[in-house]
């Protein structure tokens, strides 16, 4: 159950902080490790959230690892969410066979799941847990690794329509962070310097 499930994540993370106490150098393991137990997009959405909150938790202790852990929880999404048809894409003549629906079920409760829990992470970051209110030095500097991840597994996306939102809604809770993604798509189009894809993207 979850109270069980807590425990052995407890454990487990604080081997992790006695490894990474010991051996610093092991920090440069740990993107390719969740990278290739990351579950597979099928499984369970509670699965996906325990994978998520774990990984994410340990990012409040190995700092260093939150851009390619948050990467690699972008390009995961985003093979989810590139999966699920669009409301313009559902006709009259679509046939749904009983074990497409059951996937495509089972890929909209992970992307709920997963978003939800990546808006938790936004906000708790941004936004002091005594006050409510942004800090402003910290937000600042979570959102500029957050365009970075943007720029890198979203931008060139297409067909994507869900994670992009992770950004706006992080936007949402200051003016500054608007203002900052702002300057930084008027930059790349100002100037503009790789292909023509790039800037039909950000146009």
């Amino acid at each position: 159950d979850e109270e069980k499930a807590a425990v052995v994540f407890n454990r487990v993370h604080e081997a992790m902080k006695l490894i990474l106490s010991v051996v610093p150098r092991a920090i440069i393991h740990i993107p390719a490790a969740v990278l290739k137990r990351f579950p597979f997009k099928t499984k369970k959405a509670l699965i996906q959230d325990w994978y998520l909150t774990n990984i994410l938790m340990l990012t409040d202790y190995a700092p260093g690892v939150l851009l390619p852990v948050l990467e690699c929880i972008f390009f995961k999404m985003i093979e989810i969410d590139a999966e699920l048809p669009r409301e313009t894409e559902e006709t009259q003549f679509d046939v749904e066979m009983p074990g497409k629906t059951d996937e495509k079920e089972a890929l909209q409760e992970n992307i709920d799941a997963m978003m939800c829990r990546v808006l938790e992470f936004c906000r708790n970051i941004c936004l002091s847990s005594e006050t409510g209110e942004v800090q402003e030095d910290v937000a600042c500097e979570f959102f500029d690794i957050l365009i970075e991840v943007f720029m890198k597994c979203l931008l060139k996306i297409h067909g994507a329509c869900h994670v992009q939102f992770i950004l706006f809604y992080t936007c949402s809770l200051s003016e500054k962070l608007c203002a900052a993604f702002l300057e930084k798509n008027w930059d790349k189009v100002e100037y503009f310097t790789d292909n023509d894809l790039l800037l039909r993207c950000f146009i």
